[in-house]
């Protein structure tokens, strides 16, 4: 039955049918020939929604959503500018210092691609930089966001792996932080032969300045981070905390939030929330009937006969998940895959955390790797270029995504030390 799904699953997805209505064909299909009860099918598709932890999801969108229409991701551009800009690679490194910022906020690879993206491609564009290594730089430094806390996609795995949000977040901060250094070594390196420009260095007071105009917008990941890990509130709660504290910018602080644009912010999370949520239903249909199956003990059964060695089979499943992110979005595969690959890996004493961490650096890696990188076909609209010629020119930025991948994958305290340290 599995194979036979998965094949079946795959050439759906090829010839261009939505995911939802594969989700959720495959799964009424399947429980029709079993002879499964049909009252099943609307019992299921409620509870894939029914949790409280998913709350979580609309209040990042929404925080994403809000800092893009407040004035908070133009000064947190200004400020890595003054900060780094003058270093050699110039805005490229301002462009993914500023996405590790911005991710400790929104959760979201598309929203920082979308939102902070179209502010670093103008700016990159208009000192002399080529659009296309402008848009490149913005795709791959917009892989971070899903890593560093807060991360819309490691609520999802949370939920289906039934693991604790607070300890995803955390074990995602050093991968985050390493994937970011690794892309500034690889701006610095290419900067020559690419002839990136630089800017000139800013004065302390001007930096001090742009810190000053920045620092509420910089103590947003302070106060998710340090709220969750104190135990102020659940990751859930944290969510609510960052869309309340956008709100006191955009309407108090920099006062450039209008109503209109408040309402253009709802509009798209609801849109965004109402896609994922949609997913999420189908995929715990399609979720039951192959755990009733017991699919999962069937692909553990086999694994374990060809091989016991943890990274052997870690690396194999690292294999995997790049093909499926070529071809499938990040929340999809999570729901899919998650509930068939972790018991495999929990019984041979992977951490869960650990495996949350790496699937979903796979996943974003997917987002920038043809033929379907949702990342990039969102660039392709903000800089007015063809997803081919933003595909080709993200191609060395492989080199920090797979290499921190690696790492991440061979040394597993780089996500379970802060974890394990904090709770």
């Amino acid at each position: 039955m599995l194979l036979g799904l998965l094949l079946l699953f795959v050439f759906l997805l090829i010839i261009g049918v939505p995911v939802f209505y594969i989700l959720s064909s495959l799964a009424v299909y399947y429980i029709y020939i079993l002879d499964l009860p049909l009252k099943m099918i609307p019992q299921r598709f409620v509870a894939g929604a029914d949790s409280f932890v998913l709350l979580a999801v609309p209040f990042f969108i929404l925080a994403g959503e809000l800092m893009n229409n407040s004035g908070i991701t133009t000064r947190i551009f200004d400020f890595c500018s003054k900060l780094v800009g003058h270093i050699k690679g110039g805005l490229g490194h301002v462009n993914i210092l500023a996405s590790i910022i911005f991710s400790g906020m929104s959760g979201s690879a598309l929203a920082d691609a979308a939102g902070l993206g179209l502010v670093e491609v103008k700016a990159m564009v208009d000192a002399g930089w080529h659009k296309e290594d402008a848009a490149a730089v913005t795709v791959a430094s917009a892989t971070i966001g899903p890593i560093i806390p807060p991360s819309i996609p490691l609520v999802i795995y949370g939920v289906v792996a039934e693991q604790s949000i607070g300890r995803l977040f955390l074990g995602g901060v050093i991968p985050g932080l390493l994937l970011g250094i690794t892309m500034m070594v690889l701006v610095y390196i290419i900067a020559g032969r690419k002839n990136f420009p630089v800017q000139t260095r800013a004065s302390l007071k001007s930096i001090f300045s742009s810190f000053i105009s920045a620092s509420p917008a910089l103590l947003m990941p302070v106060f998710i981070l340090g709220f969750i890990a104190l135990g102020i509130t659940s990751p859930t709660e944290a969510g609510l905390v960052a869309v309340a504290y956008s709100l006191i910018l955009g309407f108090f602080i920099y006062k450039e939030l209008t109503l209109a644009n408040f309402m253009k912010a709802l509009n798209n999370t609801v849109k965004t929330t109402t896609t994922i949520m949609i997913i999420v239903c189908a995929a715990n249909l399609l979720g039951w009937v192959i755990t009733i199956q017991r699919a999962a003990d069937v692909l553990a059964t086999y694994t374990l006969s060809i091989t016991e060695n943890p990274v052997l089979i870690l690396l194999a499943v690292n294999l995997l998940l790049i093909v499926v992110g070529c071809f499938m979005e990040s929340i999809s595969a999570l729901l899919i895959f998650v509930p068939l690959l972790l018991p495999v890996l929990t019984s041979i004493g992977i951490d869960p955390i650990h495996f949350g961490v790496v699937m979903v650096l796979n996943l974003m890696i997917g987002l920038v790797t043809p033929p379907f990188g949702m990342s990039v076909f969102v660039m392709g609209k903000v800089a007015n270029l063809s997803p081919e010629i933003i595909f080709r020119s993200t191609l060395i930025y492989y080199i920090p995504l797979f290499g921190t991948l690696l790492l991440v994958t061979l040394f597993p305290s780089l996500v379970t030390w802060i974890p394990n340290l904090l709770f």
